[in-house]
C-alpha cells in the first residue's frame, strides 16, 4: 500500500522530458505517445484544460496545455499547466480569468489618466504593476508633424494616422519621454535617468529603467521566451502570435527612425519597441524589442531622436 502511494507520488511529481497530463486513474501519462490513445487524442485536439478530480484522492495532477491550445476559451477558475518549449522554463501554472488562460497570480486592473481621461488597463506581474497597453498621451507643446522629428522633440501616430494611436498608442522621441530639459538628445550631463523619472507618464507612474525591464523578464523566466509570452495574441502580421499568458499584451506599433540615412516609419504590425529611461551616452538610449518572427525579447540602442512606444510602470 505504502509502495503504491509512493509510486503514484513519484509519477505525478517527477520532472520528465515529455508533455504529461492526468489520466482517469490519477497517474501522469505521456500525452505525446500515440499508445496512450485517449490522452493523445485530447492533446492533439488541444484539450485538457482543468484539474483532474479522481476518486480516492489518487492524485492532484493538473492537465498540461499544448502551445496552440493556449488561445482556447476556458471556464473561469479552471487551472492548467502550460508546457513551454524553452528549457529555461518549467511548466507555467495557469488560471482561467474572463474566459482566457493567464499565468496564476497575475492581477488585472485599470486607471484613468487625469490629464486627458484616457482609461488604461494594468497588470501586476510579480511585484511590479505595469500598464497593459501603450501610452497614448498627447503632450502639450510638442510637435506632431512628422517633419518636426528632425528637431528631436516629437510625438505622433504611426504613419500620421490617428487610428494607429488609438490602437497602438503614440510614438515618442526620448527627450519627450523623459520630459526634462536636462535629458534631451545631446544635453544630458545633468540627466540621471536611472533614478525613477515620471517623465511623460501619469502621476504615480514612471518610465521604466532598463533594470526594471530586466526584473520583469526574470520574474517570468528569462528573455529567451519572454517575447512570445508577453506579446499580444492579435495584430501581429508576421510570425506566430503571442501567448500573452501574463496579460502584458505587447502590440506591434512599429517605430520611426533612420534607415540608410532615410527617415521612415518601420515595422508596423511586425515589431514593438519600448523605451527605457536608461541612456547610453548622449545620443542613445536603450529600447526593448519584440519581433513577430522571434520568441525572444532583446535590448538594442536607439538614437534619442528616433521614436518608439512607452509602457509606464507604477511607482
Amino acid at each position: 500500500m505504502i509502495f503504491s502511494l509512493l509510486k503514484k507520488y513519484i509519477v505525478c511529481t517527477a520532472l520528465l522530458p515529455f508533455v504529461f497530463a492526468c489520466s482517469d486513474a490519477g497517474d501522469r501519462v505521456n500525452v505525446t505517445d500515440p499508445a496512450n490513445e485517449e490522452a493523445y487524442a485530447k492533446y492533439m485536439a488541444g484539450l485538457g484544460n482543468s484539474s483532474s478530480s479522481n476518486e480516492g484522492g489518487a492524485s492532484n495532477c493538473v492537465d498540461t496545455l499544448k502551445q496552440n491550445a493556449i488561445h482556447n476559451s476556458c471556464t473561469d477558475g479552471a487551472t492548467a499547466l502550460f508546457n513551454n518549449v524553452s528549457t529555461s522554463y518549467n511548466d507555467v501554472s495557469l488560471t482561467c480569468q474572463n474566459g482566457k488562460w493567464y499565468a496564476t497570480g497575475v492581477e488585472f486592473g485599470s486607471f484613468a489618466d487625469e490629464r486627458d481621461g484616457q482609461i488604461y488597463k494594468t497588470v501586476k506581474i510579480g511585484e511590479q504593476t505595469w500598464m497593459a497597453e501603450n501610452l497614448n498621451y498627447e503632450p502639450k507643446g510638442v510637435p506632431s508633424d512628422v517633419d518636426s522629428v528632425k528637431g528631436y522633440d516629437w510625438s505622433g501616430c504611426y504613419d500620421s494616422a490617428p487610428s494607429n494611436c488609438e490602437t497602438y498608442g503614440r510614438l515618442y522621441t526620448w527627450g519627450v519621454v523623459m520630459n526634462d530639459s536636462n535629458c534631451t538628445y545631446l544635453d544630458s550631463n545633468e540627466c540621471n535617468p536611472d533614478a525613477k523619472r515620471q517623465g511623460i507618464c501619469p502621476e504615480g507612474w514612471h518610465v521604466p529603467t532598463d533594470k526594471e525591464f530586466g526584473t520583469l523578464y526574470k520574474t517570468i523566466g528569462d528573455t529567451l521566451w519572454a517575447g512570445q509570452n508577453l506579446k499580444s495574441a492579435n495584430d501581429w502580421s508576421s510570425g506566430t502570435k503571442g501567448y500573452d499568458i501574463y496579460g502584458f499584451s505587447v502590440l506591434p506599433a512599429g517605430f520611426w527612425g533612420l534607415d540608410d540615412e532615410n527617415e521612415v516609419f518601420k515595422f508596423y504590425k511586425g515589431g514593438a519597441y519600448l523605451w527605457s529611461s536608461s541612456q547610453y551616452g548622449s545620443p542613445k538610449a536603450f529600447v526593448w524589442v519584440f519581433i513577430g518572427e522571434e520568441p525572444y525579447v532583446k535590448r538594442i540602442l536607439f538614437l534619442k531622436a528616433e521614436a518608439a512606444s512607452v509602457r509606464c510602470i507604477k511607482d
